[in-house]
């Protein structure tokens, strides 16, 4: 990652912590990317992100044994949830729509918000809510989109709505991650 802006990450180290270690374990186990729980960034205080560990290994390993014992490292990824969401989705079209992402997968209530915006007015509710679960790095999100009755009155289809934000939301987010680790995880490989 570059220097500048990420001072305050340098010398973390993730087995120190007990969430993290264990997505570190999980990722050589399995031989394949986990994310952690969620984080605040050491170089952005309140900034929430996930990890991504994509285990590296000196050749093979089709056994967790053979994991464990050839494991030589980890290529991993920072993801601010807020930069990934605005990379995905253009304010201008969720206007009237609130993001709400929840780590299912989180052992504590305050590991489980991920993501929220707040431009909703509950007089204005339409009361309709769309929710799709999806796996990121071994951990099961929940997306839930709420819309606002002028936002519901100005949608033709409600098939275009859940096409289009439901599908974009899974397909950009686990492409995104998915490119992310896989070359760096060649990249240490080599």
């Amino acid at each position: 990652f570059p220097l500048t802006g990420n001072q305050g990450a340098l010398g973390i180290d993730n087995a120190s912590n007990p969430s993290r270690f264990a997505a570190l374990k999980r990722a050589r186990d399995l031989g394949r990317s986990v994310a952690s729980e969620k984080i605040t960034l050491a170089q952005s205080p309140g900034k929430s992100a996930f990890l991504l560990f994509v285990p590296a290994y000196s050749s093979p390993a089709a056994t967790v044994d053979e994991r464990r014992n050839g494991l030589i490292g980890y290529s991993s990824g920072v993801f601010p949830v807020d930069e990934i969401v605005e990379q995905v989705f253009d304010s201008r079209q969720t206007q009237g729509m609130q993001l709400k992402i929840i780590d299912t997968s989180a052992r504590s209530a305050q590991q489980r918000l991920l993501y929220s915006t707040d431009n909703i007015d509950q007089k204005s509710h339409a009361g309709f809510q769309i929710q799709n679960t999806f796996e990121i790095g071994e951990r099961s999100w929940e997306l839930t989109w709420t819309m606002t009755s002028e936002f519901a009155r100005q949608q033709k289809s409600w098939t275009f709505f859940s096409v289009l934000f439901g599908g974009s939301i899974l397909t950009l987010l686990t492409a995104y991650l998915t490119a992310l680790t896989e070359i760096r995880a060649r990249r240490i490989e080599k």
